[in-house]
């Protein structure tokens, strides 16, 4: 679901960037630690991708491991609800 500094196209190009693709119209984006601990909360609205800088909702970069995306309170362009997603990704530092 990421990459970084991958090219034109896929991301902005900026190190320590995260995009996520394919996403509801509506939704809010969760990221755990893989032991259940809270890292950063997006409320996300509009296009179908969504950039992260790596930092969590104190403004500290993450560190290596893996992260849980939980996409949650999902609307398609209607409102109508839309089942949540949970995606596992491992950040490489």
């Amino acid at each position: 679901p990421a990459t970084v500094a991958a090219g034109k196209g896929l991301t902005s190009g900026s190190p320590d960037k995260i995009s996520f693709f394919n996403l509801p119209v509506k939704c809010t984006l969760r990221i755990f630690t893989e032991t259940g601990d809270l890292v950063k909360t997006i409320k996300h609205y509009g296009t179908a991708d969504e950039e992260w800088d790596q930092r969590t909702d104190n403004n500290q970069y993450v560190s290596s491991g893996i992260y849980v995306l939980a996409v949650t309170d999902c609307q398609d362009i209607n409102g109508n609800s839309l089942d949540n997603q949970f995606v596992k990704f491992i950040i490489i530092r």
